[in-house]
């Protein structure tokens, strides 16, 4: 047992503490022997709980509990004599003169106090008397210095992206002067790196984004008809995700606050109640990745009737995906999702007749396999490709005519199965996408897409060499919108 464990507990049992709290009532000189004793006995009796309380959760010798148990113990008491002072000020005030009885109770209980913490470590007791001094700022302090973090690492990530397009920017205006395979390489090599490290630096951590996400929720539900409890179900406590995507998660996250705090919130602590349901209610946060994809789930057990219309064009990141389920009376629960991989992989792809069109990109992830087919392989009007294997049939996409109304014959059509989630339009989760070749695989990040183009089927753009690349947004173009059934809502 520790040395300052063992010294309370000696302090608390032995008949000194107790004479002292009777000699200092009876030198009050203002109660009666009633009154006197009762409040000795009470006080004993005080005594006594604290010392049972830290026995009882030691174990054989693990002392950790009680030793963090001190604290609390001392915070009790604290807020208590603060509230025996604060009334003892106003009897003066309005009286002339506050209750003897009340003036006893806060001197012993000072006493108390002041025992106690000497029994704590100087750690403990800079923060108990910090918390006890304002406790409400004490708290938002936290999420204040959270916001601060958080807007830092926005701006050194929007340095970072600057960094890197000034790169890609000399990448290009080299590869105008040289063909040499050699400089490329290696000029490729250095932005990797930078993209890599730069990464790397600008991580947040789950704990991190939980405490960001505990300020959200006061700015946006503080004011709600009913208290919300906000808990984490992270599955995996040392994640890490980049700050770009963390705040463009708190960000779509708070406007989900919004809507769940004016369209599903009817009902009052006392209302729940009646209708057999929790007085408040619990906001279940989870993030988590899977493979390259980050997800953040909201899930709440609020009336289930969201009327949610986010404004996808003010976020931080584009391609967010959005996955709403919600029953009435029960909840609903909302999944952002968003790819975070930084340099990818994309099979580059030709649609158009002439060969200084631009390049179309599709993720090396989602390709299944590529093929040449006669035109017998088409079926269903020009909607579906015969499976080659199975003698069933896919769904079948000509990407000239979706892009740019341009359609690409079946007679010099390639294709390219590309995997896809489940989705009503496409129960085996591959479609096969018609394009007019394929030259090859480029590496690099996807830079946004104008805003001008934000209703595009493109998540962005890549510069690889002298090509620049468009990245297809299957989402958008093929409407793949619900990921359990529910709601439909496009991706952001």
């Amino acid at each position: 047992m520790s040395d300052r464990l063992f010294d309370l507990l000696a302090l608390l049992d032995s008949a000194q503490i107790r004479e002292n709290i009777r000699q200092m009532i009876k030198d009050l000189g203002c109660l009666s022997d009633e009154d006197s004793r009762a409040l000795e006995v009470a006080m004993q009796a005080r005594v006594r709980g604290i010392a049972e309380s830290l026995r009882d959760v030691c174990i054989e010798d693990d002392t950790t509990e009680a030793l963090a148990m001190i604290p609390s113990i001392w915070l009790e008491l604290r807020f208590e004599w603060m509230r025996y002072n604060m009334q003892m000020q106003y009897q003066t005030l309005l009286r002339g003169a506050a209750d003897p009885v009340l003036m006893a109770r806060g001197a012993a209980l000072s006493y108390l106090l002041g025992e106690v913490e000497f029994h704590l470590d100087a750690e403990a007791a800079f923060i108990v008397n910090k918390i006890a001094a304002d406790p409400t700022a004490a708290a938002l302090g936290a999420i204040d210095r959270t916001d601060r973090l958080f807007s830092i690492l926005s701006s050194a990530s929007a340095g970072g992206r600057d960094a890197v397009e000034a790169l890609l920017l000399a990448q290009h205006q080299i590869t105008k002067h040289t063909d040499s395979v050699p400089v490329r390489t290696e000029l490729r090599k250095v932005i990797s790196i930078v993209m890599d490290r730069i990464g790397r630096a600008l991580l947040v951590t789950v704990d991190d984004f939980m405490n960001a996400l505990e300020g959200t929720l006061i700015r946006h539900l503080g004011d709600a008809p009913v208290r919300v409890v906000l808990q984490g179900a992270s599955p995996n406590g040392s994640l890490c995700v980049p700050s770009a995507v963390a705040n463009g998660l708190l960000s779509a996250a708070g406007d989900w606050m919004l809507a769940l705090r004016h369209t599903s919130m009817s009902l009052d602590a006392r209302g729940r109640l009646a209708a057999g349901r929790p007085p408040y209610v619990t906001l279940t946060a989870t993030l988590q990745q899977i493979g390259d994809c980050v997800e953040l789930i909201l899930a709440d057990d609020a009336d289930g009737a969201v009327e949610y219309s986010p404004e996808w064009n003010s976020w931080y990141i584009r391609d967010f995906k959005l996955h709403l389920t919600q029953v009435a009376d029960v909840g609903s629960s909302i999944v952002f999702s968003c790819n975070v991989t930084s340099i990818s992989e994309y099979v580059m792809v030709r649609v158009g007749a002439r060969d200084d069109e631009a390049f179309i990109g599709i993720p090396l992830q989602m390709v299944d396999h590529i093929e040449q087919r006669d035109e017998n392989a088409v079926a269903v009007h020009g909607t579906r490709l015969i499976d080659r294997t199975t003698g069933g049939t896919v769904p079948l996409i000509d990407l000239g005519n979706a892009l740019f109304g341009a359609a690409i014959s079946a007679v010099e059509g390639t294709y390219v199965h590309i995997r896809l989630e489940a989705m009503d339009s496409c129960p085996g989760g591959v479609v096969a996408v018609r394009v007019r070749s394929v030259e090859g695989i480029c590496r690099g990040t996807v830079r946004s897409v104008h805003e001008m183009l934000s209703q595009s089927p493109l998540r962005g753009f890549v510069q690889s060499d002298s090509h620049l690349i468009a990245i297809v947004d299957f989402d958008r173009l093929l409407g793949h919108r619900v990921r359990t059934p529910g709601q439909a809502l496009r991706v952001a």
